[in-house]
């Protein structure tokens, strides 16, 4: 497709998508949202600039192969469970770092909940991706 209203429009909303998608990823573990919202809301934005832009300009931006991300993420969720299990509690129990407080972000609650939801961002990017660039090169 080559349409110069859907390449303008994906240049400005992806920008503010690719936004939501973290934000929605940060505020998972204590409010709605999470990994699996945030990576849908990211697919998104990336399947806008394929139908803008096509297939070639993504293969050209990522920095590794959809399958790889795949990898990642369970790699990241794999680790977020063994932690706990090497100061004694059980698999998948939360450890938390102090909170902190950033200027503009307000306090951070960083822990192994936080590494389990990027995992699951990974996972359900790179699933996405795969599937829709796999439609989209059939064509």
């Amino acid at each position: 497709m080559n349409s110069i209203i859907l390449k303008l429009s994906s240049r400005l909303l992806c920008p503010i998508l690719t936004l939501l998608a973290i934000y929605a990823l940060y505020r998972g573990h204590n409010d709605p949202g999470g990994g699996f919202i945030g990576g849908l809301i990211l697919s998104a934005s990336l399947i806008f600039k394929i139908l803008a832009f096509g297939p070639h300009e993504i293969h050209r931006r990522l920095w590794c192969t959809p399958r790889q991300l795949i990898l990642s993420g369970l790699s990241a969720a794999l680790i977020a469970g063994l932690m706990p299990l090497t100061v004694g509690k059980d698999f998948l129990q939360s450890l938390w770092l102090p909170t902190f407080e950033l200027p503009l972000l307000g306090s951070m609650h960083i822990g192994t909940p936080l590494l389990f939801d990027i995992g699951v961002f990974m996972i359900v990017i790179g699933f996405v991706l795969t599937v829709i660039l796999e439609l989209q090169e059939a064509e």
